[in-house]
């Protein structure tokens, strides 16, 4: 018999007020066992977050929650047209001349430069300081801010001051309802014996948790404007992962080692190895495939009765990266990620989910479970995210194979 789902005030009986009718089967409750949740309900990326239970006490929900992070001034700009080897003058990219001082020694490919007059994004250089000779730069070249060379005796010239950014999250609440007539409550069923509204209570706590699971991976920011019809909503770590991405294109090429080591060394050259993300979280098949870059490096013989064909850790140059699965994730995503960068946040000073009854409306009573909260992604620039690999496992010769 099919399981039934449908939204009613149930009772006593093989049917209900609205929403159709319960199997009569499922009223009575004879002696013998049932299982109670059959279809999965762990919650891999909610594991990840910490709980700070509470969060923002005053909060604006029309600015949302805030959130920041600092750094020091970039140490590389880039040219925003190309420098003939006579020009004494250069374009940086725009907004990007505030990076750099007067006296300032910069390095463009083979070549050393020396600042000597900025205004705005344009530079005023001594070309081939030093021992280095002149040379032409193509259009988006990569500029070292090496520092200051002061000459003896000048006045002094501000240098760059770096402040930090915000970014911003807003809270969803989350709310789910239930009723039971009063003769509903205390009639037995196959699933409990006991009373009903307390079992459904049971089972929607777990069900908040795999939806909320589910937000927190591919939810979308929506900043809500207090109407009854648009409700603010948080977004997810897919939206807030966008600053180090690789698009492999169109679910025709296979992911190699490769793909992901170039990827690392995004993240270690701007925020280093101590800390840059090193945990995996992918579904399955990417599972299947990271074992299988390194299944030709097991060896086996005649006497061996067990072959292990699982690896969990991957020691690299970047350190060391280990795996923790989410079936949840698309089939062609992984994500390299710090789970301490995360945070789980209750609107008000409560904090938690909560439940209770609304008042009565007849002889029945109506149950809640509800919070209101929101993630916090801090850290973009420590995680990333590589998508659209081929999910086709004849691209993956070695996929399964003990080797």
């Amino acid at each position: 018999m099919a399981q039934t789902t449908q939204r009613s005030r149930y009772n006593a009986y093989g049917a209900a007020v609205t929403g159709g009718s319960v199997p009569t089967t499922l009223v009575r409750r004879p002696d013998f066992p049932f299982i109670p949740f059959m279809r999965r309900y762990d919650t891999p990326t909610l594991d990840l977050i910490s709980d700070k239970n509470g969060g923002p006490k005053l909060v604006s929900m029309s600015e949302g929650w805030e959130y920041g992070e600092s750094d020091l001034i970039p140490r590389t700009t880039a040219l925003a047209a190309a420098q003939s080897d006579s020009v004494l003058t250069l374009l940086v990219t725009a907004g990007h001349g505030d990076r750099v001082q007067v006296w300032d020694m910069i390095r463009i490919g083979d070549e050393n430069e020396l600042v000597t007059a900025i205004s705005t994004d344009t530079l005023t250089v001594t070309r081939g300081w030093g021992s280095t000779s002149n040379a032409t730069h193509a259009n988006k070249a990569v500029i070292e801010i090496l520092g200051p060379a002061i000459p003896e005796g000048v006045d002094y010239v501000l240098s760059a001051t770096q402040r930090g950014e915000t970014f911003r999250q807003y809270a969803q609440i989350m709310e789910f309802v239930w009723q039971n007539t009063y003769r509903g409550e205390v009639t037995p069923t196959h699933e409990e014996s006991g009373n009903q509204f307390k079992y459904e209570l049971k089972k929607k706590i777990k069900e908040s948790a795999e939806r909320l699971d589910n937000l927190l991976l591919s939810g979308v920011k929506n900043q809500g404007d207090g109407s009854q019809t648009n409700p603010s909503t948080f977004g997810g770590i897919r939206e807030a992962t966008t600053t180090y991405t690789t698009d492999m294109g169109g679910n025709t090429v296979p992911l190699e080692l490769f793909d992901m080591l170039t990827q690392w060394q995004v993240n270690y050259l701007d925020v280093g190895m101590a800390d840059m993300g090193k945990t995996i979280m992918a579904g399955p098949l990417f599972k299947r495939i990271m074992n299988s870059w390194y299944q030709a490096s097991r060896r086996t013989t005649n006497s061996d009765a067990k072959i292990n064909t699982v690896w969990n850790t991957i020691e690299t140059d970047f350190g060391t990266f280990t795996w923790k699965p989410n079936h949840k994730c698309d089939n062609d995503e992984v994500f390299t990620l710090n789970p301490g960068d995360f945070s789980l946040h209750y609107y008000g000073p409560d904090g938690k989910w909560h439940s209770g009854t609304y008042e009565p409306q007849g002889w029945y009573k109506t149950g809640f479970y509800r919070a209101d909260l929101g993630p916090i992604w801090q850290a973009e620039r420590r995680r990333s995210r590589v998508y659209d690999w081929s999910v086709t496992e004849a691209d993956y010769p070695l996929l399964d194979v003990a080797a």
